[in-house]
Formats: structure tokens, C-alpha cells, sequence
């Protein structure tokens, strides 16, 4: 997820919690949740998922049926439990009879016919409707705008799903889904997946059916319709789709047409294909963050799309955005966090393909301005400095915050330093292959990274995932003419407190004299240092 976009001093938009920006007042306008920190324990798998929607506009409300397909993972379940808020739960049938159940402020409990043995499998149909407050929202014309496409859209992350869909809304299962949206006749949906038809829904209505074959976790699950203009691509053969609010598919092309080669950058430099059935990117009016990474189909706000005589003046703004949200696909998606306090390993990625597609598009120096912008910002966030990247110490969502984003990316920027370009790829490679569909932690990583590359980076994961902070240099020299060598003093001043400690540290240096620049490789290790090089001036 990216956050909304704002203008700069200079005019220019910048992205919330892009590589370039670090600005966590956002978080709390966007009100999102994230109330449990560590993986819950489960009761069943959640397989797969038919939801079927319809939907009320004059009210909005939406009118829902959903059958989950879950498979008992421990002897003696005799109840089960969704999460569901704010929705009217009509019924609920059990293998196709008629089962007891009761609702409380945020779950739906369903009795089973008996205590369930470990692999008993259920079919749990629900029918229900709701008027979500979080979720699912409704845009519709109004007083102050006649003339704004109708559109629906929701927004899962971080746990707002149970919003308009009675489901398990935590990270840590995941499942296929199969979705189908009755919608006004001239309307157009999309949904995570394949679009298997579209049919006759009766009464000026269409019925369009979407079926994701790849299990990804429910807070991914995606629902956008409305009066959308349409532009197609495509990737290898595989569809890649963009979507504008009506009246502005003209936009389409300049600001996201050079997605495929995203995709094929990607692709390439991770070893690993795009891993979806397509890539859909729909851009909606209103929406409460800058993009949103639903497996296979991406929601972004309609403030991309720039008028196509002032697109190309703003190019790497968003393409920040569209590398984030597609990077992704991979780091999130495909291989997705078990909790939130790892939420770095979906969002530190991103940011990290972010300047990947930076530096070969745009050149290293654009990259490393858009790194050191981002530390700079990192720096001045001091309510972040004392906080680990890794942590469960957090409520309302302030673990999306730059630890997790900004300093997430520029830790693999050092681990891609420190192991060298082949070994860190490898790494990743293997990191993605051995986690495929998985949902995993930081040990995750750091075990992929140690078998791909036969390197020991426990000492780095230490400092920079679990310890806080970052080093602070003062530095002071002297030469000795007698003896023609530089004298290097290197102080760590940062605060050594808490999980903040003193840092070990490769450090390029470079010292110029008359006869030219030389370049030495140093490691920080202590409170101060003195580092001696031979020099044949001062």
C-alpha cells in the first residue's frame, strides 16, 4: 500500500511513504486497524471463498452470499468463527442445512453439527447485507458533483474486509476465490483473477463472474465497479489492464504504459515471473490511500492520471506509485507477511522495487537522490529513531509507518551492498521460491539469504531489523608529514539507548589529494575509531 499524494514546496507530487517521502500524519486520517499484532491461532483453513454481491446504490448497501470452504485443523471444534462487522447476518447453512449461530460486535460464531475432527471439511454458506461504514465505499453523484461516475470500490488492508464480508480477516491464511458482482448493465468490474463471463443479470443488470486460482490472503481480496473507461496491454501474452473513471481513458496510456516493462524488469531481475493469471490497475475517485496491492489487480487514486500535456513532466512521481504497488505482486502477494509486525517484508520490498525500476529507467543518479531524499526525511521523523523495524508494540496501524517503508527499503539496499549484486538477487530468488504462497516472517529471509548465498547475516538482520535506529558520524582527520598518512577519527554519536545501540558498518571512503582521489573500503565498528591510510599530501 502507498499512502495519499500531496503537492511539494515545489510543486511537485510526492508519495506519502514512497523511497522519497515519510510523512505519518496520513496514518491516522486513513484510520486504518491493525489491532493484532501477532498471527492468531487457527481453527480452520479457509480454502476457498464464492462470494456473490449485489448491491443497493440509494442506500448503499450491499446484499451478499458467500459459501466458505474451510478444512478443521484441530479435534474437538465444534463452533467456528468470521469476522464480520456492521452486517446483518441473515442465514447461515452448514453443508447445505440450516445451522445455529450468533453474532457479537465483530464476529459471526457458526455451530457445527458436532465436534469436528482435524481435516473435516465444511461448506459454510452466508447470506447477509450491511451498510459498511469502513470497507467498501460508494461513490455517487451528488449536489457538489452532478456529474461524478458512479463507482464502488474496497479497500481490505489492513483489517477492514469483515466491513462488507463476513470472512477471516488476518494475513496469516489464504485461499482462491471466486467472485461474482451483479452491477447496472453499462457498468464495468474487476476483481482479483480471471474474468470467467459476463452474463445476463435480469432487470438491466450484468453478472460478471472473476475466479482467482492462486491463494492470496483476504485482506487482497478486491471489489471495484462502476463507470470506468478501459485501456488494454499486455505482458508475454497476459493481460495487463487500466481502468479510468469514465471521461478519462485518455489519460490511460501516458501515465500507465510502461507497466509491462515494470513487469518484465521485475521479472528478470528477480528470477521469478510475475506470478498472476493478469495485472489490472483500476484508478478510482476518493480513494483513501495512493494504490493498494490486491493480488493481480491493483487499486490506484484517480490522481494519477495527469493530463496527458503535463504526464510527462511528472513521470517518476508515478511511477513510484505504479512500480510500489506492482512490486508487490511479488512481496506481499505472492509471498505475504504472517503479521503485521512484519508488515516491513511487504512494504520494505516495495519501496526497495521502487528505485530498482528508478535506477534502470531513470539512471543511478535519479536512484541514489531519491535513497538519500528518503533517508533525509527518515532522520527527521524522530518519533521513529527508537523503533525497531521489527515490532508488535503498535496499535492503529502505526506500524505502517517509515521504519517499515523508507528505512525497509534502504535495508536491502545495504544487504544488496554488503552481499554483493549476484548473491543479494540469488537471495531474493530463492527467498521467493522456497515461500511461494506462504506467509512468513523475517527469519524467513534471513534463512533464504544465508542458503542462497553461504553468508552469516544474523549481525546485519540484529541491528538494522530488530535493533532501532541508524549510525551517527562525526568525523575529524589529520596528516602526518613525516610519515606522509591521513589520520581518520570516527565517532558514532547516536544515543545509545534502548534497542538503539552502536553500529558495525562497510563504509566506502574516498580521499582526495593532489595527485587524485583513492578509494578505501572501512568497517565501523566501535564507539570511535581511528583509521590510517597513506597520503602523499594533506
Amino acid at each position: 500500500m502507498k499512502y495519499p499524494m500531496q503537492r511539494s514546496a515545489n510543486g511537485r507530487r510526492v508519495t506519502v511513504f514512497s523511497t522519497a517521502a515519510l510523512l505519518v500524519v496520513f496514518i491516522a486520517a486513513l484510520q486504518l486497524r491493525a489491532d493484532e499484532p501477532y498471527a492468531r491461532a487457527r481453527d480452520y483453513d479457509l480454502q476457498h471463498s464464492r462470494i456473490g454481491l449485489r448491491f443497493d446504490l440509494g442506500q448503499k448497501k450491499v446484499l451478499g452470499d458467500v459459501t466458505h470452504s474451510v478444512s478443521i485443523l484441530r479435534d474437538g471444534i465444534a463452533k467456528i468463527s468470521f469476522d464480520s462487522v456492521g452486517l446483518t447476518i441473515q442465514s447461515v447453512t452448514v453443508n447445505k442445512s440450516a445451522a445455529k449461530f450468533e453474532t457479537t460486535a465483530d464476529k459471526l460464531i457458526v455451530s457445527l453439527p458436532g465436534a469436528a475432527r482435524a481435516g473435516d471439511k465444511f461448506e459454510v454458506a452466508i447470506r447477509y447485507e450491511g451498510k459498511p461504514t469502513k470497507g467498501m465505499y460508494f461513490i455517487l453523484p451528488d449536489k457538489d458533483y452532478p456529474d461524478r461516475p458512479r463507482q464502488i470500490w474496497t479497500q481490505g488492508e489492513s483489517e477492514d474486509t469483515r466491513y462488507y464480508l463476513p470472512t477471516y480477516d488476518y494475513p496469516n491464511d489464504r485461499l482462491t476465490t471466486e467472485t461474482i458482482l451483479t452491477v447496472p448493465a453499462s457498468w464495468i468490474t474487476v476483481s482479483n483473477g480471471k474474468l470467467i463471463s459476463v452474463s445476463d443479470g435480469g432487470k438491466s443488470l450484468k453478472t460478471w463472474t472473476w475466479r482467482e486460482s492462486v491463494p492470496s490472503s483476504t485482506y487482497l481480496t478486491t471489489v471495484v465497479a462502476g463507470e470506468f473507461d478501459e485501456a488494454k496491454d499486455s505482458w508475454r501474452g497476459m493481460p495487463v489492464t487500466y481502468y479510468a473513471p469514465k471521461g478519462r481513458g485518455d489519460r490511460l496510456p501516458v501515465n500507465y504504459g510502461r507497466t509491462p516493462a515494470m513487469i518484465d524488469l521485475f521479472s528478470k531481475k528477480l528470477g521469478v515471473d510475475y506470478p498472476w493469471e493478469k495485472y489490472a490497475q483500476v484508478m478510482v475517485d476518493d480513494f483513501v490511500a495512493g494504490g493498494m496491492e490486491n493480488s493481480s489487480a491493483t487499486t490506484n487514486t484517480s490522481s494519477s492520471l495527469n493530463h496527458p500535456k503535463i504526464a510527462a513532466e511528472l513521470y517518476t512521481d508515478e511511477d513510484g506509485l505504479i512500480s510500489h504497488e506492482l512490486g508487490h505482486q511479488w512481496f506481499g502477494d505472492l509471498v505475504t507477511c504472517k503479521d503485521w509486525g512484519d508488515i516491513w517484508l511487504n512494504e520494505g520490498f516495495a519501496t526497495f522495487m521502487e528505485n530498482v525500476w528508478t535506477e534502470a529507467h531513470y539512471g543511478k543518479d535519479q536512484a541514489d537522490y531519491e535513497r538519500w531524499e528518503g533517508a533525509r526525511q527518515w532522520f527527521g521523523e524522530g518519533n521513529l529513531f527508537n523503533k525497531p523495524i521489527v515490532r508488535h508494540d503498535f496499535d492503529d496501524s502505526s506500524e505502517f509507518d517509515g521504519n517499515a517503508y523508507t528505512k525497509g527499503g534502504w535495508v536491502l539496499t545495504m544487504l544488496r551492498y554488503q552481499l554483493g549484486e549476484d548473491a543479494f538477487y540469488r537471495g531474493l530468488k530463492h527467498y521467493l521460491e522456497v515461500n511461494r504462497g506462504k506467509n512468513v516472517v523475517t527469519a524467513d529471509l534471513v534463512k533464504a539469504m544465508e542458503e542462497s548465498s553461504h553468508n552469516n547475516v544474523d549481525q546485519f538482520f540484529s541491528q538494522w531489523l530488530y535493533g532501532a535506529g541508524a549510525p551517527k558520524f562525526d568525523l575529524s582527520y589529520s596528516y602526518d608529514n613525516d610519515k606522509h598518512q591521513v589520520a581518520l577519527t570516527v565517532k558514532q554519536t547516536q544515543k545509545v539507548e534502548g534497542r538503539v545501540g552502536t553500529f558495525r558498518v562497510p563504509v566506502d571512503l574516498e580521499i582526495t589529494t593532489s595527485s587524485g582521489p583513492k578509494l578505501y573500503d572501512i568497517t565501523v565498528s566501535k564507539a570511535e575509531q581511528v583509521f590510517t591510510f597513506p597520503s602523499d599530501s594533506a
